[in-house]
């Protein structure tokens, strides 16, 4: 008895501790004071957008760590701020409650530091009256899935990488909190994507670490449980939590008494009524934050290494791919232009001399400069003028040979393979593009230096087109042949091995778009239509592809375009 009193007593200190110097008053909700928790930056990296915050001082208690990741519009922000209250105890009853962040006064999304956009490890060390003998780590990551498309994920997995590369002392988890909205039936296309990209950033180890946090729940049995089970993602507990109490100012304190009371009966009822409902979701929210307390308390922790190293194959596989992609675009395009001239060759070459104003109009490669938003960094080689990697992290020209496109200090994405030095940082990325050109006789001859002495020289020519071809193409196979590493890489260490969605998936998110018509709709779909192209080159890439010739392989890939 006198345990358990003590307890109590510990647990209200703490709770009026962390009201007085711990948080500053927020906002009012009716008489419900909105407390926002105050928090020491201890790390912050704000070029890779990374940081670490604490409160209280670190003791001598093991650490439990959870990484949290959801879509945009799960709950997850407002679940983290229930997860607070409960570790200080925050009641139903209280007249205030705490957040730690909060979605109304969310900086907008067009600034460059937005805090939303931080990977942040929040720390809560130990202190006297908390429900838990252990200093706790919240890792919370920015909403998957949202409105700024697929390029804004591609992002966040670097993001990630970066962030458990930092000096931190975050080397291993002991779970991660997969928040979800509890009324999902069915997973939609969207949804589906969601789930397939945030699991193929985990190792095989993270398997039995993941929980399922399903938000706006009942007491019923919540319909995305059989969704995700039958999307096959795998999870030790499913967790239900309603948190729309979190905001509810309890009217019926202590004596009973309705501090907003008036004479309608009926209106005192449906308050009531209310009041109930809402402690009913308190208490439920409350059972199941102890059980996930608990069980991660107690859950031994994995190492990151396997993480780590999906993470690092997926960021080379997507530059590969990127890269790949454009080079076929390149290729295939400087193919039909080198076809034409030799067919013009074929047809005018015995008498070059007589010929050698002839055109042909064939199609040429070039280059356009886009801008970049603000805040975004790329790699750009001077020398080949290609976009090497687009989202970069690193923004000074003297950290490009970290950049994820380097390998030994040369790079392996653009057309030269050049050395890192010659790589910047820009105010644009590179889109190559093509044009109709009109070329004679005497130019292509002018452009292998050969002179015009009759049928020897037209083979010469001939000849120098197709090594130009093979040559192209050879960069292309080394490209491929990376790829094909990364693949059975993932295959292997991957908890889901293949990072891209389905075209099937893709196509009906872009039919979804375009019905829906959003701010914006137009660049993502350009967005998802990249990726169905980048579909389709990894599924060739895992399949054996034509080894004749350059000429064979350009038009194997040709034959895989999608519309």
């Amino acid at each position: 008895m006198a345990t358990a009193c003590a307890a109590s007593t510990q647990q209200e200190s703490l709770k009026m501790l962390i009201k007085r110097d711990f948080s500053t008053h927020y906002r009012t909700v009716k008489d419900l004071q909105i407390r926002k928790l105050i928090m020491q930056v201890q790390h912050q990296n704000k070029e890779q957008r990374v940081q670490v915050k604490t409160v209280g001082c670190k003791t001598q208690n093991p650490t439990i760590i959870i990484l949290v990741v959801g879509a945009t519009g799960s709950g997850k922000t407002t679940l983290i701020n229930a997860m607070v209250n409960h570790i200080y105890n925050v009641g139903f009853n209280d007249d205030f409650r705490l957040i730690l962040l909060d979605n109304e006064d969310a900086p907008k999304r067009s600034e460059a530091d937005s805090q939303t956009d931080f990977i942040t490890a929040y720390t809560f060390c130990h202190m006297p009256g908390m429900p838990f003998q252990y200093n706790y780590i919240l890792i919370d990551t920015p909403g998957f899935g949202d409105t700024r498309g697929i390029e804004r994920d591609q992002e966040m997995m670097i993001q990630l990488k970066a962030f458990f590369e930092q000096d931190n002392g975050i080397d291993q988890i002991n779970g991660v909190g997969f928040v979800t909205p509890a009324s999902a039936s069915r997973l939609t296309h969207t949804q589906r994507y969601v789930y397939d990209g945030l699991c193929s950033m985990f190792g095989k180890d993270i398997k039995n670490k993941i929980h399922v946090m399903a938000t706006f729940a009942d007491a019923s049995r919540p319909p995305v449980l059989d969704a995700i089970t039958r999307a096959g993602l795998h999870f030790v507990k499913l967790h239900k939590f309603n948190n729309s109490a979190l905001g509810i100012c309890n009217e019926n304190k202590g004596d009973g008494q309705d501090i907003n009371a008036d004479d309608d009966d009926d209106d005192d009822e449906d308050d009531n009524d209310s009041v109930s409902i809402q402690k009913l979701y308190w208490d439920i929210g409350h059972k199941n934050m102890k059980n996930f307390f608990n069980m991660t308390g107690c859950a031994d922790p994995v190492s990151l290494t396997l993480t780590k190293q999906v993470l690092d194959e997926r960021i080379l596989l997507q530059i590969t791919i990127g890269g790949l992609q454009d080079q076929i675009h390149i290729g295939l395009h400087k193919l039909d232009a080198l076809t034409k001239e030799r067919q013009m060759l074929a047809r005018f070459g015995d008498d070059m001399k007589a010929n050698e104003d002839h055109t042909v109009e064939v199609d040429v490669a070039y280059f356009v400069k886009h801008n970049l938003e603000k805040g975004k960094f790329v790699t750009n080689c001077s020398k080949c003028n290609f976009t090497c990697h687009y989202p970069c992290i690193y923004k000074d020209d003297k950290d490009k040979v970290r950049c994820y496109a380097m390998t030994n200090k040369y790079c392996r994405v653009c057309t030269g393979k050049c050395w890192w030095e010659v790589h910047n940082n820009t105010d644009f990325k590179i889109e190559w593009k093509t044009k109709k050109e009109r070329r004679t006789l005497k130019e292509v001859q002018t452009r292998y230096n050969i002179a015009m002495q009759g049928i020897k020289d037209k083979e010469n020519v001939v000849k120098s087109i197709e090594d130009e071809i093979n040559q192209h193409v050879r960069r292309l196979i080394s490209q491929i042949e990376e790829a094909q590493r990364c693949v059975e890489r993932l295959e292997e260490i991957a908890l889901k091995p293949n990072p891209l969605s389905t075209k099937e998936y893709i196509d009906l998110m872009i039919e979804s778009e375009k019905i829906q018509k959003l701010p914006d709709y137009q660049r993502r779909v350009e967005m998802l239509q990249n990726l169905k192209q980048k579909v389709v080159l990894f599924q060739a890439v895992r399949k054996n592809y034509p080894s004749s010739s350059g000429e064979t392989i350009l038009e194997h890939f040709r034959n895989l375009s999608v519309d």
